[in-house]
């Protein structure tokens, strides 16, 4: 988010935010970019759970991802 203040440019800024199951994580996010000066919040909702794809499953896509050396 800093770096979308520091180098993007002088146009109203907006933030893409995830809801976590912690509410305070997302929290957190929401009053990062409050402070920074962000004028608006889009929340994404779709994105939390992992389908059942064949090669989702196959590959072990978690959610969140974690780093593994599995090719």
């Amino acid at each position: 988010m800093e770096d979308v203040i520091k180098y993007g440019g002088n146009g109203p800024k907006m933030q893409q935010i995830f809801l976590w199951k912690d509410q305070r994580v997302t929290e957190s996010f929401v009053r990062r970019a409050e402070a920074l000066g962000f004028k608006g919040i889009v929340v994404t909702i779709d994105n939390n759970v992992n389908g059942k794809r064949v090669q989702d499953l196959r590959n072990g896509l978690t959610i969140p991802p974690k780093v593994t050396d599995r090719l």
